[in-house]
């Protein structure tokens, strides 16, 4: 079983915190994946880009950052995978929140796209997982 924590700062309005684990899960067990510990930080754009000039060098919001752990399983028996920032000033729509998610967790799986190759690769599975799962995460508020 997969421990999922949804979590917010500076924000306005809190969405759904229940359903966006929900679909995190449901992308992860679509990966095969079982026994991971993930956490979502959603923000608005000063956060984000706070952390994105910290971590990448770039002085400037962006829609999504993963900072993997690759930590080995503790006691729980869980693998700590890693933490997802994604700023909901950024974004538009639950679309955009659930391509960010699974992008997010593609990275955490150890996806890059530093290349065309890589990023082709990346973006197909990415809209593959979100056809398969284009029913779920129905509107969450996103302002």
């Amino acid at each position: 079983m997969n421990d999922i924590t949804v979590s917010c700062a500076e924000l306005p309005q809190e969405p759904d915190c229940a359903k966006i684990e929900d679909f995190c899960d449901r992308v992860l067990l679509l990966e095969g994946i079982r026994e991971w510990e993930l956490s979502v930080l959603l923000c608005g754009n000063s956060f984000i880009q706070a952390l994105n000039k910290k971590y990448r060098g770039k002085d400037e919001p962006t829609d999504v950052l993963s900072f993997n752990q690759n930590q080995n399983p503790g006691n729980d028996g869980l693998f700590t995978a890693g933490d997802i920032v994604i700023s909901l000033d950024y974004i538009e729509n639950a679309a955009d929140l659930k391509r960010c998610l699974v992008h997010g967790i593609l990275h955490l799986e150890g996806m890059e796209h530093q290349e065309e190759g890589e990023y082709r690769e990346m973006i197909d599975r990415q809209e593959k997982i979100l056809e398969k799962l284009q029913d779920e995460l129905p509107e969450v508020y996103i302002e």
